[in-house]
C-alpha cells in the first residue's frame, strides 16, 4: 500500500523522533520500498529505522503554489463526510 491512495493514513510525528519497524518473519519475501522506486529485501533479525534526513532540499513551485491546500486536497481534509 502506498500513502497516495489515501487508503492508509498519514501520521504526524516529531521531526526529532526515529521508528523503528520490526517484522515477525513469517514470511521469507519482505521487502521495503523507498517513494516506491528501490525495492529492498529484509532479512531475518534486521529492523528498519526510519529518521529525518540531515540534509536538505530546496523545491521550486509556482507563485501561487500552497502546500497546504494541495496537502487537504489530495487527503479529503474539510470535506463533508455524508
Amino acid at each position: 500500500m502506498f500513502p497516495h491512495t489515501l487508503s492508509a493514513r498519514p501520521l504526524v510525528i516529531n521531526s526529532s523522533s526515529t521508528i523503528r519497524l520490526r517484522f515477525s518473519h513469517r514470511r521469507n519475501d519482505l521487502e521495503i520500498s523507498c517513494d516506491s522506486q528501490i525495492a529492498l529485501p529484509i532479512q531475518e533479525g534486521e529492523d528498519v529505522l526510519i529518521r529525518r534526513c540531515d540534509y536538505h532540499l530546496n523545491l521550486i513551485h509556482p507563485k501561487d503554489y500552497s502546500y497546504f491546500n494541495t496537502l487537504s486536497t489530495k487527503l479529503g481534509w474539510s470535506k463533508k463526510l455524508f
